[in-house]
């Protein structure tokens, strides 16, 4: 158990640096990011005047986006890009995409 110290109202798993996101209410009205397994803080994002309600991540990994009571949007660049993994080289893109059209 993690006692985060305020109400914790959204969670996000950012697979690309195995880290967690979550966002808080009353009484601190922040965002914090977590080092998983060991749960250590890696980072407190402050700047809502209330209840963050709203977590959402962009599509590349690197943003996310919160949502607060105050009526504000706040994007936050957060992780660094993803590492290219060997079935996004050249070759290894033309090839699985060969695959794919023979199964169609």
């Amino acid at each position: 158990d993690i006692d985060t110290g305020a109400q914790v109202c959204n969670l996000l798993w950012a697979s690309n640096v195995n880290e967690i996101v979550s966002t808080h209410g009353y009484q601190h009205n922040n965002i914090i990011i977590w080092k998983y397994p060991k749960l250590s803080t890696v980072a407190t994002l402050t700047g809502h005047q209330s209840r963050v309600l709203w977590l959402a991540g962009s599509p590349d990994g690197q943003t996310i986006v919160t949502g607060a009571a105050d009526e504000t949007l706040r994007f936050w660049s957060v992780f660094p890009p993803a590492k290219p993994s060997r079935a996004s080289t050249p070759n290894s893109a033309l090839s699985l995409s060969i695959a794919l059209s023979n199964i169609r």
